[in-house]
């Protein structure tokens, strides 16, 4: 199942599976990023809950992406059909950061826009730059971890040791970094660390020659 929030709370349409929703129109909202991303944090609560009342085998998966940028808003279609929404390379990179998703096995990614507002009121995990369809430049993503009203000591313990492996990772110490995320992987039993220990102990096996500090995620 996939949802796509924009930057624009109005939901905007059921696409087969994916709910799409905007902030911020028809009328202004201040600080709609943070509730964009905020409301991706309570969603993934809520199905975790759902997960876990229902039994559901397998569970019930979502992928949440979050961009904000400029983009057309209105009244879009015919005389015969129409409805208010929004369209724009804004929304199509929230679509590509929604399918990113499954390259890191998160469920929820920002832009750096998006995260450099509401960085005040959650703790975001840097995830890293990425190259997606449709872009020529690189684009920095995070993934909103939890309120940081809400952080007890071993969410604080985890993302001190995956921001830690993050450093090195990026420094290429891949030996250093793998360590950090190991730590932090005890403390949670996180896809993400996961992602970045298997990716530390392929660069140091092989090397990283291939590698400039950028994902390339070309498919949808």
């Amino acid at each position: 199942s996939d949802i796509i929030l924009s930057n624009c709370g109005v939901i905007d349409k059921y696409i087969g599976d994916c709910i799409m929703a905007f902030w911020n129109a028809p009328l202004d909202i201040k600080n709609h990023r943070t509730l964009a991303a905020k409301s991706a944090l309570d969603c993934l609560r809520k199905v975790k809950e759902l997960n876990v009342k229902c039994e559901i085998a397998g569970g019930i998966n979502v992928r949440i992406g979050i961009n904000s940028g400029s983009a057309v808003v209105g009244n879009m279609g015919s005389n015969r059909r129409f409805s208010y929404t929004v369209l724009g390379d804004t929304v199509n990179l929230a679509s590509r950061l929604e399918g990113a998703n499954k390259f890191f096995h998160t469920s929820c990614m920002v832009s750096d826009d998006v995260y450099k507002e509401a960085k005040d009121e959650i703790v975001f995990n840097y995830i890293g730059d990425i190259l997606v369809v449709g872009k020529n430049q690189p684009v920095s993503v995070w993934r909103p971890f939890k309120l940081k009203n809400e952080m007890s000591e071993s969410d604080v313990e985890f993302v001190k040791n995956y921001d830690e492996g993050i450093r090195y990772f990026y420094t290429r110490d891949y030996k250093n970094a793998r360590v950090f995320f190991e730590k932090a992987y005890l403390i949670i039993n996180d896809n993400l660390c996961k992602f970045y220990m298997s990716q530390s102990e392929k660069f140091i096996n092989d090397g990283d020659v291939d590698f400039n500090g950028v994902f390339n995620i070309r498919s949808k």
